[in-house]
């Protein structure tokens, strides 16, 4: 396949790779390859860590490491163009061929794995590493590898539920956006899900354009301030309920809670209408003790 832009309007990412070195290079991820598609394209904390999936795949593939190749090989990936997914399930058939020949020693599966290693130089993984560990579920502690040491984080799953009023108290329909105090709305439905994190929401999506079928309705993700914990949330909602419908909200949680009050205590910033309540009962007793 040529590396040149098709349409001839500048580079592009085939400009830099092919389909057939993106494919090797995320079939190296083995089994973390379905996480792909829940790991956002935009450079943030996380996504900056060397644990991130498409940090290692934009990594052996040897491009720049910038939110315009995260979203550019996101996009691909997702919407499986250039059959992308059915080269990778090719590659992945490959190396998994390779790694059974060397442990039963045959000869000419070494000498096969030789004739690849030429042709994808670059982006077979390095065999001596250890393999990729199981897939992230509610249940399982994930492994994930940095720089050989091996660093545990839970991933779970929880679910809340907003009625139709207060789904209405939280997002207009009719500018097709959140409304000043959602965030307030999200963190009491996360509380009474049994969450001590006091968490600072990262700003919302709204699914816009019917281009966009595959997407969610709404995602968004919050961090817990507190510095040593690590602890993240990414909150989504699938399609978009009706007048008389609840919206469904699905939580995915990301790491251990690291809470210490002898080495920092944080509490969430109060805004709108909260904060204007807290002001008023500070002045109202403020006002009784100077009266006293």
């Amino acid at each position: 396949m040529s590396n040149s832009n098709p349409n001839g309007k500048g580079k592009d990412i085939w400009s830099l790779i092919t389909v057939e070195q993106l494919a090797a290079a995320i079939a190296s991820l083995g089994d973390r390859i379905d996480q792909l598609q829940h790991e956002t394209w935009r450079l943030n904390d996380e996504t900056r860590l060397p644990n991130s999936l498409w940090g290692e795949v934009i990594g052996k593939l040897k491009i720049d490491h910038n939110e315009k190749m995260r979203k550019s090989l996101h996009k691909i990936w997702y919407l499986g163009r250039r059959d992308i997914k059915k080269l990778v399930k090719k590659e992945v058939k490959i190396i998994k061929t390779h790694k059974n020949d060397r442990d039963d020693g045959d000869v000419d599966g070494t000498e096969e794995v030789s004739v690849t290693e030429r042709n994808n130089s670059n982006l077979i993984p390095d065999l001596s590493l250890p393999l990729p560990q199981r897939p992230n579920t509610r249940a399982v502690k994930a492994k994930n590898i940095n720089n050989n040491d091996n660093q545990s984080s839970t991933i779970h799953e929880i679910s809340f539920v907003l009625t139709p009023s207060e789904w209405k108290a939280a997002f207009s329909r009719t500018h097709q956006k959140m409304k000043d105090d959602w965030t307030d709305l999200f963190y009491e439905k996360l509380t009474s899900s049994g969450i001590k994190c006091p968490v600072s929401f990262r700003k919302a999506h709204i699914k816009k354009g019917k281009r966009k079928q595959a997407c969610q309705f709404f995602w968004c993700r919050a961090m817990c301030t507190i510095t040593i914990c690590p602890r993240s949330y990414h909150i989504f909602l699938k399609n978009e309920p009706d007048v008389n419908t609840s919206a469904l909200f699905l939580v995915r949680i990301s790491r251990e809670e690291n809470h210490d009050m002898n080495i920092e205590t944080s509490a969430r910033q109060l805004r709108g209408k909260n904060r204007l309540l807290v002001g008023k009962k500070l002045y109202y007793l403020f006002s009784k003790i100077i009266l006293l």
